[in-house]
């Protein structure tokens, strides 16, 4: 497995719309699948999983997914860094769930 750490950050202030937000992106590569999950700096133990990319398309995850080898390898990846509180984000509108 492939793994990338992007460290992002997001921030702007007009209009009383202050926000700073500092966060690292997660890209786990198989077999030209990409798993992309999200940590933000301020919640060091968590980890969002947000999508999976095939064949350079991004697409909502589904149970399917969760069950996958690239899945497995990187929760076992991101655990290893202490990121022990795992989400995946739910294309159902259900938000962020727990693995």
């Amino acid at each position: 497995m492939e793994v990338e750490c992007i460290q992002q950050v997001d921030e702007g202030g007009q209009d009383n719309d202050d926000y700073f937000y500092a966060y690292e992106i997660y890209k786990f590569t198989i077999d030209g699948q990409t798993l992309v999950a999200r940590s933000y700096c301020t919640e060091p133990k968590e980890a969002h999983f947000l999508r999976i990319e095939r064949n350079k398309k991004s697409l909502s995850l589904t149970t399917q997914d969760l069950e996958s080898n690239l899945m497995h390898q990187a929760k076992e990846h991101l655990k290893n860094l202490g990121k022990t509180k795992l989400e995946w984000l739910n294309s159902k509108g259900d938000g962020y769930l727990r693995l």
